[in-house]
């Protein structure tokens, strides 16, 4: 029996320069390098099941580091671990120090049964605190676009935002309030709502969450602010009844894990990561007179860390991103501000479809079960795991499923990828360098 331990904090917006690897247009993805430190190898993925073939039985997974159990019974790395305990547990006696606004959380509970929770934690460089958390987050319920038969019951937008340079973090909260304002005038209506007809195919889902990146990308745009090496990433999801739609920039990431009757989640991933040397990203940064190359180099001189989008004969501007908002720099050689859509349908559960009038979201620690709090026997359901590179950076996208579903609540399960983010940076960096890590998991019901 796997033991899952929780610690309960207060919470901020976030972040510094984001980590990028590229990713594969399977279910599974490569580890990513960090743009701020030199790469250090993820444990590997299991496969994902098959529908066709019967599975051996996923290795047991430790919910406090994602990782195979068997791993953990060399004295090394036992002893990494003690380590990495002892220095997540000493910076609790350094919270006063933390800028204001730090750390944040927020969670909802929408009637469709939707539980959903966000949280972020700034990180740590030369072993203090960074001064601003450059990564931020919106949750917003609003009515369910993709069937007007569902719009009674509700839906929950979710993004992250993962801000890089001098002003990311300025960057990464102005898109994220452009972006809400639009998803606002979406839900209510009024001027800035998207036409579906014109963007997202039809799909009123997509064309909400597409609209909403463009206004962001423009309004940031239209400030005059020096955003030449300055930008964020981005993801927002839509989660229905019966769907979930992703947009996406850069390199944070979403992954559905959809609830089977075997009891285990098979892992569909909504993004894949807009990395400079996948070939169809790399075409355009050529196309656009940029380059596309490894930066740092060995005792050897061979090249090694991240592939980064640069001008001819210089390392500049050196993203590790091939889309992005903002760094307008990067934008004259190739680096897009256009988002891709992914999407997953599955059928909506009987209580997304049933209610009671005048049914209303509550607000996490106002629903009947308390502050964060599932029924001991949660019904099946999927789980959708929405995070900036901080946690992918250590985590793939089964683990994090893994340990997001072995939680009882939203609120829970995004405290509990937080803590094992925490401990991957400290097992590698001893607390001198630590990504913003935000994390977003919402559960859907599943029939």
């Amino acid at each position: 029996m796997v033991v899952l331990r929780v610690h309960h904090r207060p919470f901020g917006t976030f972040r510094p320069q984001s980590s990028h690897g590229v990713s594969p247009s399977s279910e599974r993805r490569t580890p990513r390098a960090s743009s701020l430190a030199p790469s250090a190898a993820p444990a590997p993925h299991p496969a994902p099941p098959s529908s066709s073939k019967p599975q051996p039985h996923r290795p047991r997974t430790d919910v406090q580091l994602g990782v195979p159990v068997d791993s953990l019974e060399s004295t090394h790395y036992r002893s990494l671990l003690g380590s990495a305990r002892v220095e997540v547990d000493s910076w609790r006696g350094k919270e006063y120090l933390k800028p204001r606004g730090y750390d944040c959380q927020r969670g909802v509970q929408l009637p469709s049964g939707i539980d959903v929770c966000c949280v972020t934690s700034g990180g740590r460089v030369h072993s203090r605190w960074k001064p601003e958390n450059q990564d931020s987050f919106m949750l917003q319920a609003i009515p369910a676009v993709h069937d007007a038969a569902l719009a009674s019951r509700g839906a929950v937008v979710v993004g992250v935002f993962d801000g890089h340079g001098p002003r990311g973090g300025e960057v990464s909260r102005g898109a994220r309030d452009s972006f809400a304002k639009s998803m606002l005038a979406s839900a209510t209506g009024g001027e800035g709502g998207p036409d579906p007809s014109a963007v997202g195919a039809g799909d009123p889902a997509a064309g909400a969450l597409v609209q909403g990146l463009q206004l962001a990308a423009t309004e940031l745009n239209a400030r005059g602010r020096d955003y030449s090496r300055s930008g964020s990433t981005a993801v927002v999801c839509m989660a229905e009844p019966g769907s979930v739609t992703a947009a996406w920039l850069g390199d944070s990431r979403a992954v559905l894990g959809l609830h089977s009757v075997r009891g285990v989640h098979r892992i569909q991933a909504l993004t894949q990561d807009h990395k400079p040397e996948d070939p169809r990203e790399m075409a355009r940064i050529v196309r656009s007179g940029g380059r596309v190359v490894q930066v740092y180099h060995d005792a050897h001189n061979n090249p090694v860390g991240p592939f980064r989008v640069c001008f001819p004969n210089t390392t500049s501007p050196g993203l590790a991103v091939s889309r992005a908002l903002g760094d307008t720099l990067a934008s004259s050689i190739g680096v897009s501000a256009t988002p891709d859509v992914g999407r997953a349908h599955f059928p909506a559960a009987v209580q997304a479809l049933a209610g009671v009038p005048g049914d209303a979201v509550a607000p996490r620690g106002e629903s009947g079960t308390g502050p964060g709090v599932a029924p001991p026997f949660p019904p099946p359901r999927h789980v959708l795991v929405v995070a900036s590179d901080g946690l992918w950076q250590w985590i793939g996208d089964a683990a994090a499923v893994d340990i997001a579903a072995a939680a009882g609540s939203a609120e829970e399960a995004a405290a509990a990828l937080l803590d094992v983010a925490r401990l991957r940076w400290a097992m590698v960096y001893h607390g001198a360098h630590v990504d913003d890590i935000t994390v977003a998991v919402a559960f859907l019901p599943a029939l």
